[in-house]
Formats: structure tokens, C-alpha cells, sequence
């Protein structure tokens, strides 16, 4: 049979080349005696004699070859190869047909667990391996077959500088803690194993060096308030304040990661396991001849190290820093300070302020030439007119710029004495060239501030001399509104003509119902207040008023014919002559009907006539009536009948507290309850109904209330007992209905008060 490349593998460091050398160095190995009794629970060594993908073969001195999953090898970081020898352990006994079954990792864990038990000492040390994330932030970690369960606390240090899920895979040495040998549990601290070694190398470190001594060390990470130093395995604290003796804003600026440095030992403390460290220390404190370096007035070079908004901070010489504020950069050019200095750049400056205190100097560049606004008063005092250009516009006003880095403010009200501007925009543009007046010049606040509109004088200073109350003007409409009419009389001035004093007659709701925008219309002056900038303009007064001599025209109780041109809910407006309308209230349409609407009974763009009631002049109302064109029924009825008479009548409508009779067309009495018998009536339908013809004798005709009073009793209310008409009564009637019933009159009728 020929040699397979399977089959040529290495044993013992010997090349085999062939089945038949398997079998040799097998037998060789039964010959030895190291092949033991095969019984359940032996530990025993095998060869391996075949690997297929996920088993391997061993044979182990029986009549058959026993194969192991592939996996059990791997979980051990084992790699088997056909001829090398494993110790395996007998899990399964020789069964019908002699086969056995047999394990590495239950040989391999069993060898681990014998060993451990061996140790009786809790403390020492063993590799193990990490391989798996566990829930409740636990791994599972492998010791030569061995599961153990650490938490993350006992495997984690921050010297590692891993990521929680970079610690997979990985081998590291942990202190065995805890023991039990009846749970086979085992317990493992990498922590604990660090911290002896940590205090091992602390224990080292203190007893060598003390506060003041220099040691090297590696730069192994950066926050942002320092620098942690490797110093033999131990980390020190290299604070950010310690770093330079000049401003440090990024420990990055100063060391990077790495990076190996000298540091100052500043402070020792074993109880809290802490070490300080130095790096400015090394070096004499430049800041003890500062003072004398940096009086306040000296001129001086440095290097522009970082800017912020407030400012810059320029490094003087190494460990001095000084901040030049972005208001001491430039007498006049403002903006962001990247714009006006850049980094790494050399500048000169001027010491302004030295505090030794607070390790703080300021610094200026504008102080080393002269403040450009010592001439800049002289050349633009207040009250001298100046040509600048429009440099920018917003909402408030206008930035002017008077010469190169000199400018000004215009606010919008200074544009113009009389127009009404919403936005600068409006009036003047960027770029544009304007000739201004110096308002105001503020030189401690570096500010100027100029008008346009005060170049010529306020024209409203002139209108008192101009208009005149009562004076009659042409003018130009400039805008309509609901409140009224703006009418330009000249340039710079306007007056309003209010919606009240656009007609005589008209309810106006807007003013554009009577005027045309830039319609030219004469105006009486009504009122003038220069001070407010307001004149009061008339446009009807310039009409004759149709009411003037209404009274005359219009007297009471005449007959005239009227246009009916609209409806109310309360009645109708008649139109008596163009401008003038008078009012038809609906109680004034008939004697005998109630209407609720007009419009029932009137038709619009009718011409009807109607009678005067009333004229008001000042309110500019007139009232009509049209059922005073006719005699009133009920007083011709009361002319023609006497109290006392006895009519017929016919049931017209039966309320509570009483019946209402109709006399004649348009004509109605009440009979009251306690009229329509001599006896007690409790019900009034018990006594008449509706429809039915009665007869009645009337008791009293009311034209102010026009109300009538009928009875149909047989005695006179002189004979009638008055002790009928109880309290009882009234208080069964209720108190409110008593009030507003025919009750009431009953009493009164009687001689009885409530």
C-alpha cells in the first residue's frame, strides 16, 4: 500500500512515513508497560492512529480503535497529529460488541483537578484562557479543561487598555482565591494576582525614591486633566497644572502618548497608592523674574499658542503665557478673533496688566500705536455733515462707513422726518453714497452717531405758519385704511382724514368706499399738533350737511313717503331724502299684530308713507311709525263702549291664570280666573272653552297698557267678597306670574294690596 500524505506526520520528533511504523511505535509503547488496564474512570495513553473532519481516532492498546470529537481537542487549544500520543480517560467499559468510549477532556480535567487538589494552598498562580461573555457582566474563562465563571471587576485593569469584548481569546494569569473541593469549584481573581504584584512594585518604588527625586517613565494614556506615566509598572499622576508653568489647555500640547520623559516625584502616599508627578518642576520657575521681565509698558515678541473668542494666548518665552483680550487687538477693525490673528504667527505687544498672583499678563497690540480716535473726534465734531458709504443694513438702522475702519450708526428713525419706514432698505443701499450729520460722537465707547433726516430742518417746525384751523387745502390721498385717509398736503407732511369725517350719512367701513389712492381732494383743516406730527383733516365738512334744519324740514307728526332700503331684526330703514334715514320700529308697524321681523310685512326698494314720531338732530335719528296713519282700534273701541257693559265675545286662547276673549277683529279682553265665576274656579277650562261664544261684561279699557278687563261675574266688584281672592291664590299663581298677570290688576280692582 503506498504512503498517503495523511499518514506522514511526526512523533516524538521522528518522521513516520508509514502505517507499518504506527503500528511499530505502538507496540513498542504496549512493550514499555504505559499502556494501562482498560476499566471505567482510568486515566490511560493512546495513539492517534486517524483524524477525519470532526473526530480522532486513538488507539489505546485494545481490540478496537475508540474515536473523540474534534471539539474536545480544540476547547484544550490542542492540535492532534496521526501518531502522537494523548492521555485519554475510560468513560464506557467494553460493551456487547467490545467497543469503548473515551474522552481527552475528561482525562485532561481530571489531571487539572488532581493537581489543584494536590496544591492545598490557595494563592499560587495559573494561565487560563477567556472564552466567553457571560450575562451579568461575567466571563468564562478555561483552565486546562476547568470552566470558570470571573466577574468582570476580577478580570479587567485599566492598565490593559481593552475594550470589554477585546479580553476573548485571551490568556492571562490569575490568583486561585477559593477551593471547594466537594463543589469542584474553583474561584479566580486576576485583580487580586495584579494587586500583589502592584504593591510588590509599589513596596519597590517607595523604598527607592522619595518626594523630589526625578524618575523615568513612559507616557501611557492622556485625559483631559493630565497624563498617567508608567514608572516600572506603577502609574503615576503627571496633572495637567504641573505640566508647564505657562497656560496648557490640551495635555497633548505637552506629551503624546509613548512618548518617554523625566518627571519630578512631587508626592509619595502609600495609603491611597497614589504618586504625583512633575514635568515643569524640572526647570527653574520662569515666573520669578517675571516682574522684572514684564513691567507694565514693556514691549515684547511672542508666538501665538491657541485663540478662543474672548481672545489669544501668546507664549512670551517657555512657562510664560499671556492673553491678549480680542479688544486690545485693533483700535477700530472688529470681528472674530481667527480673523485678525492666526496661530504660530510672531507678534509684538505691549504689557498692559502683570499680576504675579494669579501667574497673569495682558497684553495689547493696538497700545503700540496711537489711538486712531484722538483724531477721529476732531475731524467729525458733533453737529458737521459728512459723506460716508453703506456698509451693511438691518433691521434697526444702518452702518455707514465714514473713512477706512472709522464707522458710524444711522438708526432708522434718523432717515427721514416724515415717511414712514418699515426697513432701511427702503430708502438707501449697500454701496450707496450718503451725506450725513454727526449726532453724537462717543469716544470712550468708540461710537458715532449719525442722521440723514436732520441735514434740512423738521418741516413740522413750520406748519403752525403754514396751516391754519379752518383753512381749506388741495391735497394727494397716500393711503386708505379702515380708520381713515392719509392725504400728503406737501412733501414731509401728512394729515389723516378719520373714516368719521368722510360723510354725513354713510356708515363707512373702509375709507377706500369714498376716496381713490392718489385721488387729489380738497380738505379743511380741523386741528393741528406739531409736536406729535398729527393734523386732523375734514372731508365732509366740505359737503353741506343734509341734517342741518331737520327739524324744520322733518316735523312731528307730518305724513312723508320714504324708500324702504334695509331690515334690522328690530325694523325697517327708511330713506326720507339722499343721506337722511329714519327708523320703522316693528312695534310701530300695526296696532293689533306682533311681528318679529319686518320683513314679514314690508317689502325692500318699497315706497311707503309713513308718519314723523320723532326727530333727534344731535344723534341724527329719526323714529317712524306707520300704525299711526291710522285711528287707534282700541281707542275706538274704548269710545264707543262704557265700563260696566255687557258683550258678547268668542274664546280665543285659554292660559293658567285666565282666558283671552276676542270683542272684534283685532280687538281682546282678558277674563282673569278669579272673574269667571261668583264660587272659586281651580281650573278655567271647568268653565269655558276655546271657540265657544260668552258673554262678558267689560270692567276697564287700559290704553297706556292696552290691555281690557272683562268679568263674567254676576256681582259687582263692590259686592264681591274680597276675602275671595286669597294669598292662597297668589302663592298657587307663583309670585313672578302674579307680577306680570292680570292678577295683579285684579287686586287693585278689589282695594287689596299684595
Amino acid at each position: 500500500m503506498g504512503t498517503t500524505e495523511n499518514e506522514k506526520k511526526h512523533v516524538d520528533g521522528n518522521e513516520i512515513t508509514t502505517m507499518d511504523q504506527v503500528m511499530a511505535t505502538m507496540d513498542a509503547a504496549k512493550a514499555s508497560g504505559k499502556h494501562a488496564v482498560i476499566e471505567r474512570g482510568n486515566i490511560v495513553d493512546g495513539t492517534v492512529i486517524k483524524i477525519s473532519n470532526d473526530h480522532v481516532f486513538v488507539n489505546v492498546g485494545y481490540k478496537s480503535d475508540s474515536g473523540i470529537p474534534m471539539q474536545e481537542f480544540r476547547d484544550l487549544g490542542e492540535d492532534p497529529k496521526i501518531g502522537s500520543v494523548v492521555t485519554v480517560m475510560i468513560t464506557k467499559s467494553q460493551d456487547l460488541e467490545d467497543n469503548i468510549t473515551i474522552s481527552r477532556k475528561r482525562a485532561a480535567q481530571k489531571i487539572s483537578w488532581d493537581k489543584i487538589m494536590n496544591d492545598q494552598n490557595t494563592g499560587h498562580s495559573i494561565k487560563a484562557k477567556v472564552v466567553r461573555m457571560l450575562k451579568n457582566n461575567r466571563y468564562e474563562v478555561v483552565y486546562e479543561g476547568i470552566s470558570c465563571v470571573v466577574p468582570a471587576s476580577q478580570l479587567m485593569n485599566r492598565r490593559d487598555n481593552l475594550k470589554p469584548e477585546e479580553y476573548l481569546d485571551k490568556t492571562f494569569e490569575f490568583k486561585v482565591v477559593e477551593i471547594n473541593k466537594i463543589k469542584r469549584y474553583l474561584k479566580l481573581s486576576r485583580r487580586a494576582l495584579l494587586e500583589e504584584i502592584a504593591n510588590v512594585k509599589l513596596d519597590e518604588i517607595f523604598g527607592k525614591h522619595h518626594e523630589g527625586d526625578t524618575i523615568d517613565g513612559t507616557v501611557k494614556s492622556l485625559t483631559e486633566y493630565g497624563a498617567f506615566i508608567d514608572i516600572g509598572g506603577i502609574d503615576g499622576l503627571l496633572h495637567i497644572t504641573d505640566m508647564s508653568y505657562g497656560h496648557v489647555s490640551n495635555p497633548a500640547d505637552v506629551v503624546s502618548t509613548g512618548q518617554k520623559i523625566t518627571c519630578k516625584i512631587l508626592k509619595l502616599d502609600r495609603n491611597t497608592k497614589k504618586i504625583s508627578l512633575g514635568l515643569k518642576q524640572l526647570n527653574p520657575n520662569p515666573w520669578d523674574l517675571a516682574a522684572e521681565k514684564y513691567k507694565v509698558g514693556t514691549v515684547c515678541e511672542g508666538v501665538v499658542k491657541n485663540l478662543a473668542e474672548y481672545g489669544a494666548f501668546l507664549t512670551l518665552e517657555p512657562g510664560i503665557d499671556g492673553l491678549i483680550h480680542v479688544s486690545d487687538i485693533s483700535w477700530t477693525q472688529r470681528g472674530k478673533v481667527s480673523d485678525m490673528i492666526k496661530v504660530g504667527e510672531k507678534i509684538k505687544v505691549k504689557v498692559i496688566e502683570f499680576n504675579l498672583a494669579d501667574k497673569k499678563i495682558k497684553l495689547g497690540i493696538k497700545q503700540l500705536t496711537e489711538d486712531p480716535w484722538a483724531k477721529i473726534a476732531s475731524s467729525y465734531a458733533e453737529n458737521t455733515i459728512a459723506t460716508g458709504k453703506v456698509k451693511a443694513i438691518n433691521d434697526s438702522g444702518v452702518i455707514v462707513e465714514l473713512e477706512p475702519n472709522v464707522e458710524a450708526f444711522m438708526h432708522i428713525s434718523d432717515l427721514s422726518w416724515s415717511k414712514k419706514v418699515n426697513h432701511p432698505s427702503e430708502l438707501v443701499k449697500i454701496g450707496q453714497s450718503v451725506e450725513v450729520k454727526i449726532l453724537k460722537m462717543d469716544v470712550a465707547a468708540r461710537r458715532i452717531k449719525v442722521g440723514k433726516k436732520q441735514i434740512t430742518p423738521d418741516p413740522w417746525t413750520l406748519v403752525a405758519g403754514k396751516y391754519a384751523i379752518g383753512e381749506v387745502f388741495e391735497g394727494k390721498i397716500t393711503n386708505l385704511t379702515k380708520f381713515g385717509a392719509f392725504v400728503e398736503l406737501e412733501p414731509g407732511i401728512e394729515g389723516l382724514i378719520h373714516i368719521s369725517d368722510l360723510s354725513w350719512t354713510k356708515n363707512i367701513g373702509h375709507a377706500n368706499e369714498i376716496l381713490k389712492s392718489g385721488e387729489k381732494v380738497k380738505v379743511k383743516i380741523m386741528e393741528i399738533n406739531a409736536e406729535d406730527k398729527k393734523i386732523a383733516l375734514g372731508y365732509k365738512q366740505l359737503l353741506s350737511d343734509p341734517w342741518a334744519g331737520i327739524e324744520e324740514k322733518y316735523k312731528v307728526g307730518d305724513i312723508v313717503e320714504g324708500l324702504i332700503t334695509h331690515f334690522a331684526k328690530f325694523g325697517a330703514f327708511i330713506e326720507l331724502e339722499p343721506g337722511v334715514e329714519g327708523l320703522l320700529h316693528t312695534s310701530d308697524i300695526c296696532w293689533n299684530k306682533k311681528y318679529n321681523d319686518p320683513a314679514e310685512v314690508l317689502k325692500a326698494g318699497e315706497k311707503i308713507k309713513i308718519r314723523i314720531l320723532n326727530v333727534d338732530k344731535d344723534g341724527k335719528k329719526v323714529s317712524l311709525g306707520l300704525k299711526q296713519l291710522t285711528v287707534d282700534p282700541l281707542m275706538a273701541y274704548k269710545e264707543k263702549m262704557d265700563n260696566g257693559e255687557q258683550v258678547e265675545g268668542k274664546v280665543k286662547s285659554i292660559q293658567e291664570y285666565g282666558a283671552f276673549i276676542e270683542l272684534e277683529d283685532g280687538i281682546e279682553g282678558l277674563i282673569h280666573i278669579s272673574q269667571l265665576a261668583d264660587e272659586r274656579v281651580d281650573r278655567v277650562e271647568n268653565v269655558v272653552k276655546v271657540g265657544e261664544t260668552v258673554k262678558v261684561k267689560i270692567v276697564d279699557i287700559n290704553l297706556t297698557e292696552r290691555k281690557i278687563k272683562l268679568s263674567m261675574r254676576t256681582k259687582t266688584e263692590e259686592e264681591a267678597p274680597a276675602a275671595k281672592v286669597t294669598v292662597n291664590q297668589i302663592n298657587q299663581q307663583g309670585a313672578e306670574d302674579f307680577k306680570n298677570s292680570a292678577m295683579a290688576d285684579a287686586f287693585k280692582s278689589a282695594g287689596l294690596k299684595k
